[in-house]
């Protein structure tokens, strides 16, 4: 009877229902991994790409402290087991958390199928699912991004509390990699806006932002090898990191460029086509295919990507003046200009930085559509049946 009972309440319910969520999101995760390994043809064990050494090496020195807190995490896994395989693990774990975190903001915001189809391509699209099996940053980087998402959306006890959850995971998210200081930006942004007069709001997002930028150029311990020489590759007209791949030809610069500053000259002199190859790299970014790819891979993208736009784009509209239209632009918008400032990298992983921040919109976007397209129909249905 007292099984019965409590079988019977609200709260034993709730955590029924709860544990079905869970237990479906894994198997969407292990389906997800089934199907990169499939058409990626990645290995079941751990993949290494080319910055995994520097992980795995467990040194934090200057060129390698902006990925501090990934090296802190690998070295914590030595001493559990095997490094490589409890990150890939964790990785896993969090990136369940993630697809349940945009489950929840889709539900809070439009429809639980919303927050299904939000979850479904985060645990199912290759091109975001490979990485959890590498040992490199993006995987929880991506995941640390949807769980700002929503922070930033959600009703919590206190907006204290919420600033306060902002900023530890920010933080905290920020020594994953060297972009990782637009965390930081991007809540401090949205707090800005939110909370604060239209004139501190501009006053703090200049001082925020610029604060933020002059450390990364000038503390060398924030520097990776490779940010210094940015400069250098925007006169090379570099598309691609280290590649010669759609290398633009640049206009030669009239005195030599040893300084960010120096480099805002340049670019107010040759505006044209400083332009130019700073569209190509957001561009190549944000298309996602790569002339190296196959043709079953790029057509892969190019369908499913048509898709993640458009719906995008009417779930943004269909929630118009929300936080999390507001946050997700305070993310977008910085990490647009420091690709086009920097470089595309090779497998289009840089733009993930902020479009998983968008799956939100298409959840709402293709719950909206069919929802058009099913009442469209029954309308037409029911026109002809009283004809």
């Amino acid at each position: 009877m007292l099984f019965k009972y409590l079988t019977q309440t609200k709260e034993f319910n709730l955590l029924r229902a709860e544990t079905r969520i869970w237990a479906v999101l894994i198997l969407l995760f292990f389906l997800g991994q089934v199907i990169v390994s499939i058409v990626l043809a990645l290995p079941w064990s751990p993949a290494l790409g080319g910055d995994s050494s520097r992980y795995l090496d467990g040194v934090i020195q200057q060129g390698t402290a902006p990925y501090a807190g990934y090296i802190v995490l690998v070295w914590l896994g030595g001493l559990i087991g095997s490094p490589s395989t409890v990150i890939v693990v964790l990785q896993g774990v969090l990136a369940v958390v993630a697809a349940r975190a945009l489950l929840a903001v889709g539900t809070q915001i439009h429809s639980p199928v919303a927050g299904w189809i939000s979850a479904c391509w985060f645990l199912l699209f290759i091109e975001v699912v490979q990485w959890t099996r590498y040992i490199l940053t993006e995987s929880f980087f991506f995941s640390v991004t949807v769980i700002l998402v929503f922070v930033a959306v959600s009703p919590w006890k206190s907006e204290r509390y919420k600033i306060f959850l902002l900023i530890i995971i920010s933080v905290s998210g920020s020594t994953l990699r060297p972009n990782g200081f637009i965390l930081i930006g991007a809540v401090l942004t949205f707090i800005l806006v939110k909370y604060q007069t239209p004139a501190r709001v501009i006053v703090g997002t200049i001082v925020t932002w610029s604060i933020l930028v002059l450390s990364q150029i000038t503390i060398p311990w924030l520097s990776t090898h490779d940010t210094g020489s940015f400069q250098m590759r925007f006169l090379k007209g570099e598309v691609f990191w280290n590649q010669t791949d759609f290398q633009k030809v640049m206009p030669s610069a009239n005195d030599e460029i040893q300084s960010t500053t120096d480099l805002l000259f340049y670019i107010f002199q040759n505006p044209i086509d400083s332009i130019a190859l700073i569209f190509s790299r957001v561009g190549w970014e944000l298309i996602q295919i790569r002339p190296w790819y196959s043709d079953f891979h790029n057509l892969y993208i190019i369908l499913f990507m048509i898709i993640f736009y458009v719906a995008a784009m009417v779930g943004w509209a269909k929630v118009r003046h929300s936080n999390l239209n507001l946050f997700v632009w305070c993310l977008t918008i910085p990490s647009i200009v420091l690709i086009g400032a920097t470089w595309a990298i090779y497998e289009g992983r840089f733009a993930w930085w902020f479009l998983v921040a968008w799956m939100p919109w298409v959840g709402i976007g293709l719950k909206t559509i069919v929802d058009w397209i099913t009442s469209h129909f029954r309308d037409s249905k029911s026109h002809a049946t009283s004809i």
